[in-house]
């Protein structure tokens, strides 16, 4: 059994409401923003940590990322079946509330012990860092990473391309004929965790304006230690909500 320490935080930007949701285990943020950061101790080994964004104008988005965050469960069976099986059941859930034009991403990590798996639907990402690099292990399902995966465009062009916001798949009644005719699916991955790793979950008001390499020279070596630095680069160049959490083995 390993001890995670997790720190977490998220701010409105600069819109006038808050449509990214936090899932820390079993408690559910949906706040304008936190004073500080938060920071607690996971001594079970076993825990579900998600980052959503919710999409569709109004109050729309807002009600999209909390209801997913509402109906997670922490105590998920560590199967990758079982991941896609109750995301699927919430998009249903999503459905049946009959709550027209919203959506949200979602982008998590199931720990296990030292075993971990990610998750997303959607641009919200997850990013392995060790000391020497960082590797963004989610997948976009967007129209952008579908020319990056195709060879038409770099990452780089992609970070400033004009339809980088363009979101093919999620949890919402905006997505149900992509679920409903199977055109993209639940993106998972599976790492063991070392212990000098930590992993940033993130809504696109980060990633959005700190490419890959400024997230790793400002949170490289110590994620856990220099989160306030990393806070106020992100309110320098913000214009969107923005919200993380970063985890890692004390």
């Amino acid at each position: 059994m390993k001890n995670y320490k997790i720190s977490y935080y998220m701010h409105v930007g600069l819109r006038s409401n808050q449509e990214d949701c936090l899932f820390i285990n079993g408690e559910i943020f949906q706040e304008e923003g936190f004073d500080s950061v938060i920071t607690i101790q996971n001594n079970s080994g076993h825990g579900l940590y998600a980052v959503c964004d919710g999409m569709g104008g109004m109050n729309k988005g807002e009600w999209a990322s909390k209801f997913i965050c509402d109906h997670l469960k922490k105590d998920i069976e560590f199967r990758d079946q079982e991941i896609i099986k109750h995301l699927s059941e919430i998009q249903t859930l999503v459905e049946n509330e009959n709550v027209q034009k919203s959506g949200s991403t979602i982008a998590g990590v199931l720990l296990k012990d030292k075993d971990i798996k990610i998750f997303n639907c959607g641009d919200s990402r997850v990013y392995k860092i060790t000391p020497g690099q960082i590797e963004y292990v989610s997948h976009d399902h967007s129209l952008v990473q579908h020319s990056v995966d195709d060879g038409y465009i770099t990452t780089e062009e992609a970070f400033d391309h004009i339809h980088k916001n363009v979101i093919e798949f999620g949890i919402g009644d905006i997505f149900k004929k992509v679920w409903d005719e199977k055109r993209s699916s639940v993106f998972i991955n599976s790492f063991t965790l070392n212990e000098t790793d930590c992993y940033l979950i993130c809504s696109d008001g980060v990633c959005d304006v700190l490419r890959d390499n400024e997230i790793f020279a400002i949170l490289s070596p110590e994620p856990l230690e220099v989160i306030p630095e990393f806070i106020e680069i992100i309110k320098e160049r913000m214009n969107d909500n923005f919200s993380f959490i970063i985890i890692g083995l004390e």
